[in-house]
Parts: C-alpha cells; structure tokens; sequence
C-alpha cells in the first residue's frame, strides 16, 4: 500500500512538472522575443534560438508527463529511471523529485511489480489500478 502511495505521489508530482515545463516552453520563448523586438535586436538567428528553447522546453514536458504516465502504470521501469535520472538536471524542483524517484524505483520490490507488470501478471501486483478488472483463472 505504501509502494502504491509513493507511486502514485511521484507521478503527481511528473504531472505538475510536466506542467511547469509547458508553461515556461511557453512563456520563455515569447519574452525572448518580446524583449528582442521592443530593443530592436530581433535577428533571423536569434528568432531560431527562440524556436529552439521552445521546443526543447515542450519535449523536457512530453518527457516529464510520459515519466508520470509510466510511474501510474507501473510501465518501462528503464525508461522511468532515465527520465528521473534526467530530471535531476532541472535543478531545484527537478532534483529532489529525480532523486527520490530514483530511490523508489530502486526498491527491489517496485522492480518486481514493474516486471511482473511487463510479463502481464497484472493480478501479481497489490494495488495496481487494472488489478480490479482481472479476472481469477
């Protein structure tokens, strides 16, 4: 029960990130450009590297929401310690979230819902959300 608590608070937390992420590969890029156009210093070069926050900005986001999705769904334990392991970067809030992500998913119990989970063994993992739907054999 607790493993299913923390899970499911970690990727709470992925969401809120993954959300912050959107927000600033938003607003990030439009100041940029807001403050290079009203300085007069809006360049073709300038506008790329503009572009390019943004989409780095929008793909850390695609990565933190599928982090939170694959922590919900007990899914691609590997992919999940990259994305924690990745996150560490984004210093502060980033940090403390990979590092205590990477703590969980090291628990030899999480690694073997995560693998059951992978095998199909659905009805072997206490409170996982499609345990309800299964069916005894």
């Amino acid at each position: 029960m607790e493993l299913e608590k923390r899970a499911r608070t970690l990727s709470t937390l992925y969401y809120v990130l993954g959300g912050l992420a959107l927000v600033t590969g938003v607003a990030v890029p439009a100041l940029i450009v807001i403050v290079l156009r009203e300085n007069q210093m809006l360049t073709p070069t300038r506008c790329i590297v503009a572009v390019g926050v943004w989409g780095l900005d929008w793909a850390v986001a695609a990565l933190y929401l599928s982090a939170a999705r694959a922590i919900a769904g007990r899914r691609w334990w590997r992919f999940c310690i990259a994305a924690a392991a990745f996150s560490c970067i984004d210093f502060p809030l980033g940090t403390a979230l990979g590092i205590a992500t990477l703590l969980h998913l090291t628990r030899p119990a999480v690694r073997e819902e995560f693998a059951s989970l992978q095998n199909g063994r659905v009805a072997d993992c206490p409170g996982h959300p499609q345990k309800a739907n299964v069916e005894p054999q």
